[in-house]
């Protein structure tokens, strides 16, 4: 070889070796620039989510409070099974954490399911108990993805008591948390009651915090140098309810009866108390309701989970003659003297109407016929009127309407027209004898307890009726401003006040009168007016009803009770309204306090 070619060769390759180091040096220092300068916060970003999770803070949903500040429903704290996806979601540590919470593999892939369609946390247990949670702790160290998280949980002094009246939450169903939805997985949401009619003003705002967490999942404590967002607690309630009251009127009916009582300050449509028997305890469904408990609740033949007072319309019976008498007076086609004869049953169209004493009541006025609930006398009141101007009275009345009360799901009851009677019968293929049944009750009528006692709160108070309400204010607990959420909205029933006059005076009657249908459940002290009711019931005994309001002259309260199958309204329902009417008067300072003495 030419030896100026081998030394060429010696002298060129350092330099080569340089320029390649050179360039190299330049493309790592260049990828570099791009990595930390130019996408340094984008890569930063990633490696905090690798170790950092993003942590929900639940909102303390608002608290209710009744008439008098008594807590009618607070959060409590709770601890909360979660499993983050991204670490946790492997046949292995599912089947583990199914098997500590007691929960089968399949539900919790269900869950967890839901959870990665949302890119969400997945809520195993929202409400696990002491021995759950030490399972959980326990096993730390090899289970991936799982954390126990604080929570709050709804919490229900009065138990059943409120339970058809606050309602109950559940959680939110992946139907629900589509992508506008407010709602992540866990949340609870109220599902009937006032929880669910003031869904909105309870719920609040999440809260975030930002959590370390290790290669598996684990989760090592807050991040010192991110701070928290807190929660923005919901608004608070105060209920027009008495919650004493409330809990007294549940006493009343008693465990072994199916009913409801409802009781009102007709002044001004303030719900006192509103009572349905059976309920439910909402404090065990505070946690969110479970497939097994919604089964068993919705399967019984009792159907707890109806609100008796407001969903359930019955044929309201003799205490149905109040609206008969004044539509008949308004109409003019009786007057208060005028006279019939009772001699235990009316005839018409060749069949005999009896009345409810079978030797009758002899002869018989306004005022007796109220007092003594004379059915033979309101069979001809009722023929003397006619359906069509009964029917359009009824409906100012309020019956075949709904109330408007602040609950969802309240019914309209029914009170018949000519042409729902031909829509239903056909026409010609009913007889002008309905409405001898409709006058006193019976018949195709019906009428939910809020509906009777709203309608004879409203003669006691003198022909004003008031839309009842229950949540009279919230409350902003972050800033303490008040919103008024049941101004009283009150209407004038087109009824003269001489008619008004008879009327609470037969009322008056009813349980002061030697022969009045209530004597035995007046209350010494004070004259309660009211009237008594017992509803024939197709399938099976009768019905008892009894609604009275007290003082006579100046009601503060109306109560209606409702016992189902209860039997006669005199014995069965009068006590339990009678009794809730004395309570309130004590409270109220209109009779004094009773003196209890050691036995």
């Amino acid at each position: 070889m030419h030896p100026g070619v081998a030394g060429y060769d010696r002298d060129i390759r350092p330099a080569a070796a340089r320029a390649v180091l050179l360039v190299v040096l330049v493309l790592l220092s260049a990828r570099l620039f791009y990595l930390q300068i130019l996408q340094g916060a984008h890569y930063l970003e990633l490696a905090d989510s690798n170790r950092v999770r993003l942590s929900i803070i639940k909102a303390p949903r608002g608290l209710m409070y009744d008439r008098s500040g008594r807590i009618v429903a607070q959060d409590r704290a709770a601890s909360t099974i979660v499993l983050d996806p991204s670490y946790g979601a492997d046949s292995t540590n599912v089947s583990m954490v199914a098997e500590l919470l007691g929960m089968s593999v399949q539900e919790a892939w269900r869950k967890i399911g839901v959870a990665q369609r949302r890119r969400d946390d997945c809520t195993l247990d929202p409400d696990a108990t002491f021995a759950t949670v030490s399972r959980i702790e326990e096993r730390r160290d090899i289970l991936r993805g799982t954390a126990r998280r604080l929570s709050l949980r709804r919490r229900y002094p009065a138990g059943a008591a409120v339970g058809n009246l606050v309602g109950y939450i559940a959680e939110v169903s992946e139907k629900e948390l589509n992508p506008d939805s407010p709602y992540r997985m866990g949340d609870l949401i109220g599902r009937s009651g006032l929880e669910r009619q003031y869904e909105s003003v309870l719920r609040g705002e999440r809260g975030f915090e930002f959590i370390q967490v290790d290669a598996a999942g684990r989760e090592l404590g807050p991040v010192p140098e991110r701070s928290a967002i807190a929660p923005i607690p919901g608004h608070d309630l105060r209920l027009s309810i008495d919650q004493n009251l409330q809990t007294l009127a549940w006493d009343l009916i008693g465990p072994d009866r199916q009913g409801a009582v409802v009781a009102l300050d007709p002044r001004r449509g303030d719900v006192l108390a509103l009572v349905s028997r059976p309920s439910f305890d909402p404090n065990v469904l505070g946690s969110g309701m479970g497939h097994a408990v919604w089964a068993q609740l919705n399967s019984d033949s009792l159907f707890p989970l109806l609100n008796r007072p407001i969903q359930c319309a019955y044929p309201p019976g003799s205490t149905f003659k109040i609206a008969t008498a004044a539509a008949a007076l308004a109409e003019g086609v009786i007057q208060p003297s005028d006279r019939k004869t009772c001699t235990g049953a009316f005839l018409f169209g060749g069949r005999p109407f009896g009345c409810w004493k079978k030797t009758g009541h002899g002869s018989v006025d306004l005022r007796k016929a109220i007092v003594e609930s004379c059915d033979v006398y309101f069979y001809q009141v009722g023929l003397a009127i006619g359906l069509e101007r009964l029917s359009r009275w009824a409906h100012v009345f309020g019956f075949g309407e709904p109330t408007g009360i602040d609950l969802v799901n309240e019914r309209s009851g029914l009170f018949p027209t000519v042409d729902w009677f031909n829509t239903t019968y056909g026409r010609g293929r009913w007889s002008r004898g309905t409405v001898v049944n409709l006058a006193i009750g019976q018949g195709e009528v019906l009428a939910t307890p809020l509906q009777i006692a709203q309608f004879v709160g409203a003669i006691g108070n003198d022909g004003v009726m008031f839309a009842p309400r229950i949540a009279m204010e919230s409350r902003d607990p972050v800033t303490g401003r008040r919103t008024v959420l049941a101004d009283p909205k009150g209407r004038r029933l087109p009824l003269s006040p001489q008619t008004i006059a008879l009327l609470k005076d037969a009322m008056a009657g009813v349980t002061e009168d030697p022969h009045g249908t209530a004597g035995r459940s007046r209350i010494p002290g004070v004259v309660m007016g009211g009237k008594t009711g017992t509803a024939q019931n197709p399938h099976g005994e009768d019905h008892a009803w009894f609604v009275g309001y007290a003082p006579a002259d100046h009601p503060i309260i109306v109560a209606c009770a409702f016992v189902e199958r209860g039997g006669h309204g005199s014995s069965e329902a009068a006590p339990v309204a009678s009794g809730v009417i004395k309570a309130w008067l004590i409270t109220c300072g209109v009779l004094p306090e009773e003196e209890s003495g050691d036995a």
